[in-house]
Formats: C-alpha cells, structure tokens, sequence
C-alpha cells in the first residue's frame, strides 16, 4: 500500500512541476495504475478543494464518484450548493441503504430537525433518484 501511496505522490509531484492543472492531475489519476495509491491521492487532492474553499470542484467530484455520503455533507453545509437538508437527507439515506455507519448517524440527527412533511418530501426525493438509477437526483 505505501509503494502505492509513494507511486501516486511521485505522480502528482512530477505533474505540478510540468504545470498540470488539479483537473489534469484528477483525469490522469483516475487512468493511472498505480496499486493503492490513487484513491488516496485522490482523497487528497478533494480534501484540498474543500480547504482552499472550492467547493463546487469537490462536489461534482463526489458527484460523479457516486459519493452519496459526501454529497450528504456538501447539502447540510451548503458547500458548493445552496443549503438543503431535503437533498443531505435524500444522499445519506442512499448511502445508509448500502451500509454506511455515519450516513445512518447523521440521517437519525437531521431527521429530527425536519418537519413531517420535509421528511415526506424527502423520501419521495430518495425513491425518485432510485427510479432514475441515481442519475438527475439533483
């Protein structure tokens, strides 16, 4: 795992020093093969978008990853989207349905600052995002 982790590192470090943008860097990480390493290095280089406050770059990532829990986190906190505890709710309650322990932790918090009819609405969202095969759930 860490020659992996060392691979990836060495890669983005090369690319930074030939001028890749972060987009360059996350496209060929995604169609490097390098052992372990990449999503490590690709978990950091999201991590430094939501540091530096580029939320909208982190959240289409999460998005196109399928990162149910994440784009969970982005909705609560209006990160790179308006505030919407409709849409964290609808993302942690997919990502709860495949197991995810703070998915189902937060979705038990957020649930209780909803009304009846949020929830209502909420999980309408949820069944509406299945049917469409969690494509256009936004």
């Amino acid at each position: 795992m860490k020659r992996g982790f060392t691979a990836a590192l060495m890669l983005v470090a090369a690319m930074s020093l030939v001028g890749c943008d972060e987009t360059t860097k996350v496209k060929k990480l995604e169609t490097a093969e390098i052992k372990g390493g990449r999503p490590f290095l690709l978990h950091f280089l999201v991590k430094s978008w939501v540091e530096k406050k580029n939320y909208r770059k982190a959240f289409d990532f999460y998005k196109r990853e399928g990162a149910a829990y994440n784009l969970g986190v982005m909705y609560v906190n209006g990160f790179g989207v308006p505030k919407d505890y409709l849409r964290a709710y609808m993302w942690w309650s997919i990502a709860a349905s495949s197991g995810d322990k703070d998915a189902i932790t937060y979705l038990s918090l957020i649930s209780n600052r909803m009304t009846p009819t949020q929830l209502s609405q909420a999980d309408e969202l949820v069944r509406k995002c299945q049917a469409n095969n969690y494509q256009k759930c936004d």
